[in-house]
Order: C-alpha cells, then sequence, then structure tokens
C-alpha cells in the first residue's frame, strides 16, 4: 500500500552545491584543522584531511593501529543529546555548518515524528546510504569523538604533538609505547561506543615500527579481543612496513606501473601516433602510478637503479 507520507528531501543540485561548499570550507579552515598554538610555527595538522603519502619521521620508533569503524557511512547514532552539542560546538567554527546541521537535525526530527505516525518504532539510519552529505555528516561526528585523544601523548613532529591520522574513515593511532597506544584505543572505542558506533577488531591491526630485525610483539587488545600485528598495511594507497623502509612500496609501485604499461602497450608502442602525444600519455597513466608518494621514499643506489631500469 502506498504511503501517504510526504519524504522530506533536498535537490541533488542543491545537495551537491552544499557538499562543495562543506569540502571547500574544511580544505582551508575547518574544524578538521587544528593549528599550531606557536604564532610563527609554519606547520598545521590537518586531523581527518592529512596528507598522503605518511611522512617518513612520522613512522620513526612508533607504533600504529589502523581502526576501521563498523558501518561508518551508513548508521549515525541516535543520540539527541550529543548531536545538540554538536550543533553548539560547530556554530563557534563556522555558520555555514552550523546550518547544514541544522538542516540534518529537522530532517530527523521530522522523519521520527512521520515514522511514529504510522507505526511505533525510531528511525535507525541518520541519512540514506550513499546520500551526499553522508561523508560530511561522518566528518564532523568522529571529529567530537577523536577530539577526546587531543591532550594525550603521541609523538612529536616539529614540536607537535601527534597521536592519529585521520583521511574519511581511515584511521592510524600514533604512540611511542604499548601502554600509551591501548589508552588510545580504548578512548576511541569508548566514545565509539556511546555515539552508536563500534570498533570492527577483525579489521583493526596493530605494526610496530622498529629497526630490530625481528618486530617486538605488541599485545593490544579492543573488549578483550587480541589484534592481529602486522609486518605491513597500506595506508592511503601507500604500504607502510615495520622497519620504516620504503623497498615494499617502491617495489609495489614498480610492479603496478608495469602492469599499467602492457595494458597501454599498444598505443605507447604505436609509431602511427605521434612521439608527443605518446609521451603526454607516458606521463598522464604511467609516470604518476610508479611515482606516487615519492617525496617521503628513502633512496639506495639499489633502488635508483631499479627505477631507472623501469624507466628505460
Amino acid at each position: 500500500m502506498a504511503s501517504s507520507v510526504q519524504e522530506i528531501s533536498i535537490s541533488e543540485s542543491r545537495l551537491k552545491e552544499i557538499r562543495d561548499i562543506s569540502n571547500d570550507w574544511a580544505l582551508s579552515n575547518g574544524i578538521t584543522m587544528k593549528v599550531s598554538p606557536e604564532e610563527n610555527h609554519v606547520m598545521c595538522v590537518p586531523y581527518s584531511l592529512f596528507p598522503s603519502p605518511v611522512p617518513s619521521q612520522i613512522l620513526k620508533l612508533a607504533k600504529s593501529t589502523m581502526t576501521d569503524f563498523s558501518r561508518l557511512m551508513h548508521k549515525v547514532a541516535m543520540d539527541h543529546e550529543f548531536l545538540t552539542l554538536c550543533l553548539k560546538n560547530v556554530i563557534q567554527v563556522d555558520p555555514f555548518i552550523h546550518e547544514l546541521w541544522k538542516i540534518y537535525l529537522q530532517v530527523r526530527e521530522a522523519g521520527i515524528k512521520q515514522t511514529n505516525v504510522l507505526k511505533n518504532e525510531d528511525i535507525k539510519r541518520g541519512v540514506r546510504q550513499g546520500c551526499v552529505l553522508s561523508p560530511d555528516l561522518f566528518s564532523l561526528y568522529s571529529e567530537i569523538i577523536m577530539r577526546n585523544l587531543e591532550n594525550h601523548p603521541g609523538i612529536k613532529v616539529g614540536g607537535q604533538n601527534i597521536n592519529n591520522l585521520r583521511y574519511a574513515d581511515d584511521t592510524v593511532l600514533i604512540a611511542e609505547n604499548k601502554e600509551d597506544l591501548q589508552k588510545l584505543l580504548n578512548i576511541v572505542e569508548e566514545e565509539s561506543r556511546k555515539k552508536g558506533l563500534e570498533l570492527n577488531s577483525k579489521k583493526t591491526e596493530v605494526m610496530v615500527i622498529s629497526r630490530k630485525q625481528e618486530s617486538p610483539k605488541c599485545d593490544i587488545f579492543i573488549n578483550k579481543v587480541k589484534l592481529k600485528q602486522t609486518e605491513k598495511f597500506k595506508y592511503l594507497g601507500t604500504i607502510i612496513s615495520n622497519n620504516g623502509k620504503t623497498n615494499r612500496e617502491i617495489s609495489a609501485r614498480n610492479a603496478q606501473a608495469k602492469i599499467n604499461f602492457q595494458k597501454m602497450k599498444t598505443i605507447l608502442t604505436n609509431k602511427h601516433i605521434s612521439m608527443e602525444t605518446r609521451k603526454r600519455a607516458l606521463q598522464c597513466y604511467i609516470e604518476p602510478v610508479l611515482m606516487y608518494g615519492c617525496e617521503a621514499w628513502t633512496i639506495s643506489k639499489q633502488i635508483q637503479n631499479k627505477l631507472e631500469a623501469t624507466e628505460m
């Protein structure tokens, strides 16, 4: 039977406009950006827009835990008190994002009222799966959670304390020892649970960055579940190794560039296509794959020879 209740909707063009403005705002001076307290300090550390690849110095003598929230983009906890708190915090930073939250809360409240007219149950999702607002709402949501880590120890980079790296739902917690790392994870787990989210222990791993030939053991737990310790993991497309070296990443880049070259071989080796066009195709489709993240590489003579051989 067709429902007589009107759905509250915003046009796709309006949603895109809101998202574009939100992203521009966040990239420039959003609440995801924490500015150094030192007046003349040139380094700003984005909490959820940290650039890729991760600088090598961040990895030195640090222990990293990748955290992956379960159902991140689909479930927004329906905690009115918490959402109201978000609204109060956001208005102190930017009026536009405050208005965005007001739209979200109005739609949520109207949705609950309409649902209760039909049958006595609460809605379980804040936005539809695939909604263009979902990533922006989640970024605001996770920022509130991660602010609980601000005064806890991590590692020092340029005089700035860093204990987490975030891009969308890809999160790395960083500490100098096992005890501090466990505390960070406990805080994130507890605050996430309060907000209706949970950490997925099956998708969360621990890695120890060490110069030792055999990586030290590091037992970290989520809800008494011991996390898997790994020798490498991929973060934002870059392979991070437990020895802090970039050999694995460079080898992977090398192999992927060769695969891409083979896919385009008929074009790149076609003598009927001008050399200039083929050079542009190479620079556009092959070189970015090979050189992605090269700013953070540690180049030895052996690696240099390998890259030159690939280029030939």
